[in-house]
């Protein structure tokens, strides 16, 4: 079926996009703003932001950290890896990373990991302990760039006849106010891409990785680190970190782009899925290659054994459906007093929070900003959601999943998934009667379970990292009362 990204991707059905260029090192202009015009095209929704000033103590602790945390005396590391703190779930009162260091720890003597903050805060201690901070790199480019304040007549011709390109063959009326963001955008990134060279390369120099692996590689934010390292010679990859579609427009191209050699100078060269069932789902100029989702198998030997609890819907939210999930609690509110209602926050929608504060007037919802979605999952009585990589999920809970049918579930979730929702009383007498769809699911067609082999052939056939690891390092390695007796994560993130 159509969807609404490929009458978009209309723009890339030739090269001619990618004829606009930065003057510093003939760079793309395209991969830096891609992600930015599609997404906005696509996710058409409203955001109140809450603004926050972090503190001076904050600031100053988290200067402390940058300063602390950087390589100064690390080289020659075979595995380099990027990484948020907004992905690290308690365990054991330390942090670990649910994304990237199940695969850390496989080759902990190889592998670097460096990680960015959240609002200016590290969550630490870290169980990774080759982890580092890169925030000096990052934050010299834009400090540097303010000497410059202007840019040259030809830049600035450049930049405009690139945004009138737009206006005119983007395939969809987007606000003129938003064509001068992405130009002020634009403007900006050509006054820093010489000095995000010099301050990259120099990190990549430094430690001469031969895999490097980025989060969110495909968004374009950091197309700039995947050109250089490839011209170092690096392979670069990026995890699966959440659900793809053929509507994800970071993860789909038009034929100019997916045919384009220049353009695959920009994008990883492997993407690595959780499962045969997302390459499918992906149109990239790179190569897919399964792994799996340890984050997913371990959670659910830890959670397999929990008492449901009766009574009770959880609401798996998202940042672009905020103000309709809000509405569903409302009314599932009033309909099911005898019922407890949990609100699962997506951590986009901390922005959005003035939307949500509202439920809090009701006695029987409670809003859950964090925690481990795997316990939700494994708790909770029936699960109402929309496209979120949690409707993949609960298939191995064996749950009640309603799912709003819209034109993301369309086009992320499959009809043979959970039952569709039209409307309120639709969802209400779903959950009333207790509908399940009883078609039975392939778990390892979406979630591979052999991640950690998986993993080894990667790195040391696919590509060809010989490594003499005898003292291998299994963070996740304990023993079965354990995993009884303690609240092994207390997740953050889903």
């Amino acid at each position: 079926m159509a969807n609404a990204l490929e009458k978009l991707l209309e723009i890339e059905k030739d090269e001619k996009i990618l004829e606009y260029r930065f003057t510093f090192d003939d760079f793309l202009i395209w991969p830096v703003i891609r992600w930015t015009l599609f997404s906005q095209a696509i996710n058409d929704y409203e955001e109140q932001i809450v603004k926050s000033t972090p503190k001076i103590s904050q600031l100053l602790k988290y200067a402390v950290n940058v300063f602390m945390k950087y390589p100064y005396f690390v080289k020659n590391t075979d595995i380099m890896s990027f990484g948020t703190t907004v992905s690290n779930v308690l365990n054991d009162k330390q942090y670990f990373n649910r994304i990237h260091d199940y695969y850390n720890f496989v080759f902990p003597e190889n592998t670097i990991f460096f990680e960015l903050p959240y609002n200016f805060v590290y969550r630490k201690p870290r169980a990774f302990k080759n982890t580092y901070y890169h925030d000096y790199i990052r934050i010299m480019p834009i400090l540097m760039s303010k000497l410059n304040k202007n840019i040259g007549l030809e830049q600035m011709r450049t930049i405009n006849t690139f945004v009138d390109y737009l206006k005119t063959n983007f395939d969809k009326q987007v606000e003129n106010s938003f064509y001068e963001n992405i130009k002020t955008q634009l403007i900006k990134e050509e006054k820093r891409l010489k000095y995000r060279k010099r301050y990259f390369l120099k990190l990549l120099d430094k430690i001469k990785p031969k895999v490097l692996f980025l989060n969110c590689a495909h968004y374009g934010g950091e197309s700039y680190i995947i050109k250089w390292a490839k011209e170092r010679g690096i392979i670069t990859a990026e995890f699966q970190h959440g659900v793809v579609s053929k509507m994800h427009p970071a993860y789909n191209y038009g034929d100019g782009i997916l045919n384009s050699e220049e353009y695959r100078k920009y994008t990883p060269d492997y993407f690595l899925t959780y499962g045969e069932y997302w390459n499918k789902q992906i149109k990239i100029p790179g190569n897919t290659y399964v792994v799996g989702n340890p984050h997913f198998h371990e959670s659910i030997k830890r959670y397999k054994d929990i008492k449901e609890e009766k009574n009770t819907i959880l609401i798996v939210s998202q940042w672009t459906l905020t103000k309709e999930f809000v509405e569903i609690a409302k009314y599932l509110a009033s309909k099911f007093k005898d019922k407890k209602i949990v609100f699962k926050m997506h951590p986009g929608e901390m922005k959005n929070y003035n939307l949500i504060k509202l439920l809090e007037a009701f006695r029987n919802i409670e809003i859950q900003k964090d925690g481990d979605i795997y316990e939700l999952l494994a708790k909770y009585e029936s699960i109402v959601a929309c496209y979120s990589t949690t409707v993949f999920e609960a298939l191995a809970f064996n749950k009640r999943i309603y799912i709003m049918d819209n034109s993301y579930s369309k086009n992320y979730i499959p009809r043979e998934i959970g039952i569709r929702f039209k409307n309120f009383p639709e969802l209400k007498d779903l959950i009333k009667n207790k509908v399940k769809n009883e078609n039975e699911q392939d778990i390892e067609y979406y979630f591979n379970s052999n991640w950690k082999a998986n993993y080894k052939k990667f790195i040391e056939q696919e590509i060809g990292i010989t490594i003499n690891n005898k003292n291998e390092k299994i963070f996740f390695k304990i023993s079965q009362q354990k995993q009884k007796d303690s609240k092994y994560f207390e997740q953050t993130e889903d």
